[in-house]
Order: C-alpha cells, then structure tokens, then sequence
C-alpha cells in the first residue's frame, strides 16, 4: 500500500508547564479526607482538606481541584482553630465582593467557585504561619449506571491542560502549578459506605486497592488500603445481582410538587443482529500529556477496536497533537492486510506537542459523507484542553449525521468534556484507567453500534400529570444503555403513577413502564438532582443563544439560592469577623498539583517544533513487514504473559511484544493478572476471520482459554474474539490430533453456553471424528462421550509436548518446566489454557 503524501497541517498553541511558577508550593495541602455515603442511586459526599501555612508571613492560598462535573456542591465552611465558620451562598460578584473586602481588612476568609463543570477552586485569605485551617465541602451526585454497572468516582489530580495560542480567555483560571519531583504531597482518605436498596456483587476498582467490609447482601463498606496521593481517579464499581432490572424509580415531594428519578433499561435484541455498513473514524491524541503509559493504552484500544469491525466496513485513523496526520487520506477497507498495516502505522505513535482539538474535531467532521454508510467518529484523548467551550460549539455546529463516541484514556482525564462531546454527538463516552480491562470497554462500544438503536422515544403517563423533564429532548438508546429521567410531577387519583417509555429498536417495538410508588417524604438530594439538571439545560441554552444570557442568568441564580447550589453565577463566601493580620499584607501561594500517575514530565515541557521526534515517513508498511513477521511465532510474547504466573516483579521484555510498549518497565502481576495480559495480547493479534496463525490445534487451545476464564459468544469483555474463533474452527480443515482439540474446544463452549446452534456445530464435529488412534485421542473422545479413562489423573510430570496436551486437555493444575513451554507455539497455547 502507498498512503500518499500524508497530511501534515502544522498548528501552533502552548502546552503549559505549570511546575516552575513562582509563588507555588505543594506543602499548604496537609491532608484529604473523604466520606462518601451511596444510597440507592445518590451519593453524598463530605470533603475535607487540611491546609496550613509553611512560610513565615501571612499568605493567601489558593487551591484548584476536581469535583464530578454532575456534583450538587450544597455547602462550605471553615475550621479555624475551633471558631466554625459557615459559608454563605451569594451571587459570584458579591461572593467576589465580599472576599475581597475581608481579605484587605486582614479577616480571614474563603471563597469557594467553580471554573468549570468539573474544576472548582477555594481561596484562603489571611493564613497565619504555622496556622492550620479546615476546609469542607459537601456535595450530591446520582451514581451513574450503564449496561448493568453501578460506577462511582471521586477524581483526584488534574493533568496540565494545553492552550491554544493567543486564546487566553480560555485558558483563564484552569491551571495548576505542578509539583516538583520528590515535593511532599499530602495524603488522601477514602470511607465509603453503602446500602444499594437491593443486592449487589462485591465492588471492584480498577484504580486503587481497597478493603471491603460486607454487612449484607446490599449493604458494604469500603477504605482505600493505605493512604494514596491524588495523582489518579478513585473509580469503584459494582453490579446488581438480579441482572434483569429494567426499571426503578425514586421520589421525593418538594414545594413546587413532587420529583422523581427514574432509570428505565431497554430489553437486549439478539446476539445474531448483523449491522449495515459502517464507517469508523478512529481519531487518536499523541499529545505531550498523553506521554508514557497513556499513549499504550490508546494505541492497545485502538487496536482492539480494528478487530471488531465487520467486512463491509471502512476505516479511517488521524493522529493529532499540534500535526493533524492521516493514516491514509481514503477510508480502507477491513482486511488482515490492511490491519497489519494499521498495527506498523501505530507501532510508531509517541505522545509529544501540544492539543489540537478543535482543528482535529473540524477536520472530521467536515469530511465528505459517505451515503452507503453510517460514520462513526471515535476520539482516544484524555481531553486536557482549555478550549472547552470551542470544542463543544465546533460539534454543536458541524455533527450533521455524524455519531461521536469519546474514550477517555488516563489516570485523571477531562471526564465533563468528553462525556459533553459524546452527549452533544449522539455517542456514549467510556473512560479506561491505566492498565484496566480495554476489551471490556471495545465489547461495549461494538454492542452500540452494531444493534440497532431504540429511537423516537416517547412518553405517556397514567395517574400523573408531570413538566421540566430532564433530558428536554428524549435522546437515541445504545444496546444496554439506561434512560434516565428527572422531572416534576403530580399525582391524580388514588391509583399508583406510572410513567411509559415507547420506541422503535429496528422493526421491533419496545415498552419500558415504571411505577412510582412510596409513601410522601421530602428528599432534598433529590429535589437537588432536578435543580442541578435545570441548570446544566439553562446553561447549554446560553451556549446556543448567547442574547438569552441575561434571563437565563437570573434564573440559575433563582434555582441556585434555593437549592443551595454553587454555579458558574453563585460561589460560597465564608468570612470570619476577628482581624488576624492587622498590616493585611500576604503573599499569594497557589497550590501544587503531582503529576498524575502513569504521565511522564518531560511530555509537558515547552517544545520548539525543531525538538519534537522526527515524523513518522511514509515508508511505514516495510516497518509493518518485519512487525508483521514478529507478531508470529507467538512464543516469545505469550512464554513472557505465562512467566508471570507466580506473584513476583518481573522485567516487561518488551522487545517480544509487536506492538506493545516500546520502554521496559517494572509491572507486579499475579496469576489472574498474567491470563488477562494474555487474553488481551490474544484479542489484539487474533486474525480477523478468527484464528491463530492458521492452526487449529493453537485456535483450539486459544478457545479452550478463553471459555475457561468465562468468556463466550454471549458473555464477557472477548465475545467478539470467541465467536470468530468459533465460526473459524467449525468449518477448519484439520487432521490427527487438531480434530480432537477442535471438538474439545467447541464442545466445552456449547456445554458453557447452552446454545442449541453451539450444541448442533459441536454434535456435528463430534461425530465425524475418526476411532482414536493415540493415547491423547483416547483421553479425548472418552471425555466427549463422558467415558470414565484410566488416564484422566493426567501426567504426575510435564516433560514433553504430549505431556502438556494431556493437561491442558484436563485443565490440570501442574507446573511446566520453562525448557517445555518454550518448546514451540503449541507448547505456549497448552500452557496458557492451564493458568
């Protein structure tokens, strides 16, 4: 393939360093505390920050931190000595006003505001040395719930944003200085508890370890394991037992009538659904904040996106950072080929210069449609940009047809602006920690645009009358995605009211009902929810029509004073009246930030064009040809997964591993640990009609590995990556002992699954096998037809390949001699079915 002359528009901004400032100093913030309490689908949350002045003059601080962008802030007061002062809600001039006042009078005082929907700051004036101030914060938000997933997350850290050049507007009051390496940065405490209201799985997080504490089967608690610096998102989830809920509801009756919360989930269509043509364009950030662990990520999950798509698609990649790059200028089509190739393409991608954003979303989205093809257009970003508002009016303006989907990939990313991108774009957003589950999120992307949409919703109700529903406009269901709606209602009649969601998914009707119920209380978390979404609808109103500010202004504020809600109109004052600093001079300390984890410094370091990597040239498809020719044998990366398999430290080798990282690093990695690295290794090199090199015997054992750590067609984060291994293997030409794995292998996913079309492939190859013709086929066909074997206790050592095929055919846990596994591709497949 020759790509053509690659685009290389050259744009100029700041990525801006914020560690070097004077007047910044990570030591003011002492410690974090916070105690969060989920009930049913709300959270409160209680912050407390512990400040203190480590100069020897009075200073005022300042302090910028991340909320969630759907957080009710409700309150703030101070902790002086043990003088409690409590924060008052004004407008934001007067909040201004009255902060400004006390400071220039040497009173002590804060100011809490908020910069952003997910960016707050509070000021501290007149901090005495050596004295210690509390500050707290309380705050409400529902917990989101997607395909079956409770997720809640308290962010922690703020990665440096770029600014466009001469925007500065932009930029305005959205940075944090960074801490210097080594600075002491203070600690944080998590305390959760929580009382789901019905029964739920034990939480997982795939950003800190935690301990959990069960109190019953709804009820848990939780403590981050050790203290933690806030250098990443804590992000922790859990699932409903009963998976079939379809709908609930909560109410609360308020002045102006009665709220209600309601989350209806529409049925799941068959898993046999084949999508129309698509076109995809994958639009990845190789940015200078996106530098070290991020920029894997990214390029794994584009990867794994690749193989997902079906045959008739087309594909399109773009690299942006300051250079927009395209992979190719045309959309190819999906071919083994032209994947290998994507593979080389991306093989070279290093994070480096600054965010374009804006000239990335304006490029795609003003590009020719394609008439014959629904376009998907997916950005892998961390979305550590100024430029919000710019970034938002660019898709307000220009989506057309376009569906836009985010993937937030880092320790501490833009979550308001990429889930305000994916909203605006009719997509969904997904975010990805460092190091999480990539395939689980991809399965979850395909499942959304490959089953049809449940689209023109409408609502009907009975025995209730209700307005000011949020969203205003029903918006487009992906498969497993809730609707969540609030608004204000009344009740008519002695009947229960019930609220009826109608739609169209394909040709099939869909009817999601549900009641409200419960008896009359008042819940101002509630009544808050509704506020806060009234707000967020009057805010986006200003955004389409800057000449409502004025009356739109007024009625935040209206909302905001009685609801208590902070605003980007309304802020927390809270001034003590004793003079602490008579001469009420001070100098202003900003406090410092760490870097987030995973991020290298030397990504945020101001750059000439003249000292970034060199481009990658157009001669990268023989890059890909000796790429292509690492990628098999599988021995070298899949004997490095299985080394791994005892719980030490170990030295990533990742010269074996086409396509992975190119630094080394230290990674600490258990058993369970080791076979999820390999599943993903296997996802992300599988051929795209399914198999392994072409090899039955190495796609049988591949299955057999896949369904035996509870992936199949229908479940898990690789259904995609077992279902073309099925389709491949059932009508595989093989002979000798590749017949016997391969009916092994489907007969173990038809007895996982259930499936009469499983059992029918498997019945089929099952009873074209031939009579046995060596011990292993013995042991085989004995199991198939549930024959008691003398040979079952399996080999009391593995010394030869035929050894290890007789455990991984009884699924034995044994040790494997390194010399034996490194053997040959067979000997690595047999070995990693046993982890």
């Amino acid at each position: 393939m020759n790509p053509g002359p690659m685009s290389r528009e050259v744009l100029f901004g700041e990525l801006r360093f914020a560690g070097e400032e004077t007047g910044s100093n990570a030591l003011p913030l002492k410690r974090t505390n916070v105690t969060v309490q989920v009930t049913g689908p709300l959270a409160s949350v209680v912050v407390t920050q512990s400040f203190a002045n480590p100069m020897t003059s009075p200073v005022e601080l300042e302090y910028l931190f991340p909320l969630p962008e759907k957080a009710a802030v409700v309150d703030f007061e101070l902790l002086l000595g043990k003088r409690r002062v409590k924060g008052d809600l004004q407008e934001l001039e007067q909040a201004h006003a009255a902060y400004d006042q006390a400071n220039q009078a040497g009173q002590q005082a804060g100011l809490f505001e908020q910069r952003r929907p997910n960016l707050f700051s509070i000021h501290l004036a007149n901090v005495l040395p050596g004295e210690s101030i509390q500050a707290t914060m309380r705050y409400q938000e529902p917990v989101k719930f997607d395909d079956g997933m409770y997720e809640f997350v308290f962010p922690m850290g703020i990665t440096p944003k770029y600014d466009r050049r001469g925007q500065t507007e932009e930029a305005a009051r959205t940075q944090a200085p960074l801490a210097k390496p080594g600075e002491a940065i203070g600690p944080v405490t998590i305390s959760l508890a929580l009382d789901a209201g019905m029964r739920v799985e034990d939480p997982t997080s795939p950003s800190h370890a935690m301990q959990v504490t069960r109190m019953d089967e709804r009820r848990f608690q939780v403590q981050l394991a050790g203290e933690v610096i806030p250098n990443k998102d804590f992000v922790m989830r859990y699932e409903l037992v009963q998976k079939t809920v379809a709908a609930s509801a909560w109410t609360s009756e308020s002045k102006t009538g009665s709220v209600f919360l309601a989350s209806l989930v529409p049925p799941r269509l068959s898993e046999d659904y084949l999508p129309q043509p698509r076109e995809f364009i994958f639009v990845l950030d190789r940015s200078g904040s996106m530098t070290g662990d991020p920029i894997a990520q990214a390029r794994n999950a584009l990867r794994a996106c690749l193989r997902t798509l079906n045959p008739d698609d087309r594909f399109r990649i773009l690299l942006f950072d300051d250079v927009l790059e395209w992979y190719d200028h045309e959309p190819k089509s999906v071919s083994q080929v032209e994947i290998d190739r994507a593979d080389g393409f991306l093989a070279q991608v290093q994070g480096r210069g600054g965010t374009e954003i804006i000239a990335a979303l304006n490029v795609v989205l003003a590009l020719p449609e394609d008439v014959a093809r629904t376009r998907y257009v997916l950005f892998l970003t961390d979305g550590a940009v100024s430029a919000e508002a710019a970034a938002l009016e660019a898709v307000r303006r220009t989506l057309g047809r376009t569906r836009l989907f985010t993937f937030g990939i880092g320790p501490s990313v833009n979550r308001a602006l990429l889930n305000r991108l994916a909203v605006l774009g009719r997509g969904t957003a997904e975010f990805l920690q460092l190091n999480e589950d990539i395939e689980g999120a991809v399965i979850r992307f395909q499942d959304r645009v490959s089953f049809p949409l449940v689209k023109n919703l409408t609502m009907a109700w009975t025995n209730a009358k209700a307005w000011d529903i949020y969203p205003a406009q029903l918006p487009d269901l992906y498969a497993g995605q809730p609707l969540t709606l609030c608004g204000l209602f009344t009740r008519q009649g002695n009947s229960p009211a019930q609220l009826v969601v109608s739609g169209l998914a394909g040709t099939q009707s869909v009817r999601m009902t549900v009641d409200l119920v419960g008896p009359p209380q008042s819940d101002p978390a509630l009544a808050r929810v509704w506020a806060r979404l009234r707000v967020d609808d009057l805010l986006e109103q200003i955004a389409l029509d800057p000449s409502q500010l004025a009356a739109r202004r007024a009625e935040v504020i209206g909302l905001a004073i009685d609801h208590h809600l902070v605003t980007p109109f309304t802020a927390f004052v809270a001034v003590d009246q004793d003079i602490a600093n008579p001469e009420a001079k001070s100098k202003t300390l900003a406090v410092a930030q760490p870097l987030p984890e995973g991020l290298e410094r030397q990504g945020f370091a101001r750059q000439s064009l003249s000292a970034r990597p060199p481009m990658p040239t157009a001669a990268y498809p023989g890059m890909v040809a000796s790429a292509k020719s690492a990628s098999f044998p599988i021995l070298s990366p899949i004997s490095h997964l299985l080394s791994r398999k005892m719980s030490r430290s170990v030295q990533a080798d990742t010269a074996a591993m086409p396509f992975e990282e190119a630094e080394s690093r230290q990674v600490q990695e258990t058993a369970p640990e080791a076979l999820q690295a390999f599943l993903r290794w296997l996802a992300r090199t599988q051929q795209l009609e399914g198999c392994w090199k072409g090899d039955v015997e190495i796609t049988s054992a591949a299955m057999l590995t896949f369904v035996r750590a509870g992936h199949t067609t229908q479940t898990g984060s690789f259904r995609q990556a077992v279902r073309r291994a099925y389709e491949w293997l059932k009508n595989a030409q093989a002979s000798g002992f590749a017949l016997f794995a391969r009916a092994l292998a489907l007969h173990t996913l038809a007895q996982a699954t259930g499936l009469l079309a499983h059992q029918a492939s498997a019945a089929q190859i099952c009873s074209g096998l031939p009579a046995p013709a060596t011990l292993l086929e013995g042991v085989v066909s004995d199991l198939l037809n549930s024959v008691p074997s003398q040979d079952l206790s399996g080999p009391s050592q593995v010394a030869t390949l035929d050894d290890l095929r007789l455990a991984g055919i009884l699924n034995l846990a044994v040790v494997v001699p390194e010399e034996v596994r490194q053997t040959n591709d067979l000997s690595i497949a047999w070995t990693a079915s046993l982890i």
